[in-house]
């Protein structure tokens, strides 16, 4: 039996996704409203897409998307997958590039104040001081 993962994204007007990318490879589906994707698989440019209720998009292991709602209506998104290869079966684990849970908090202000070529004090600001999944300043 293969372990089947899912997940929805629901997102309200202005509402935006934080770039993330998933242990397992994902069909999405536009259940409603309109939206826009951000993709970027490895090696690759950024794609930024115009999606509709009814939609479908392949994602592969490894590709990077964020989502956004500029639409006065709810958009929905349904992630359905294989999850045989996942961290945990039957569950996708999603990692971000960004706030509190990104993965620059692993490292130390110094190290990613060289990375970024940025002043330590702004990094502080920038990595050590996020509250929930966004960027604050």
């Amino acid at each position: 039996m293969v372990p089947i993962g899912a997940a929805k994204l629901s997102l309200e007007k202005d509402g935006f996704a934080l770039p993330n990318y998933s242990d397992s490879a994902r069909v999405a589906y536009v259940l409603q409203g309109n939206g826009v994707v951000g993709i970027v698989l490895p090696e690759k440019e950024e794609k930024v897409l115009p999606v509709k209720k009814g939609d479908a998009l392949a994602l592969p292991f490894g590709v990077i998307t964020w989502w956004h709602n500029k639409e006065d209506t709810e958009f929905v998104v349904l992630f359905l997958g294989d999850t045989k290869t996942a961290h945990k079966r039957g569950e996708f684990t999603d990692m971000y590039l960004n706030g509190s849970n990104g993965i620059f908090t692993g490292f130390s202000t110094e190290f990613v104040s060289r990375a970024w070529d940025l002043e330590e004090s702004v990094v502080k600001t920038l990595v050590g001081n996020q509250i929930g999944k966004g960027i604050y300043c």
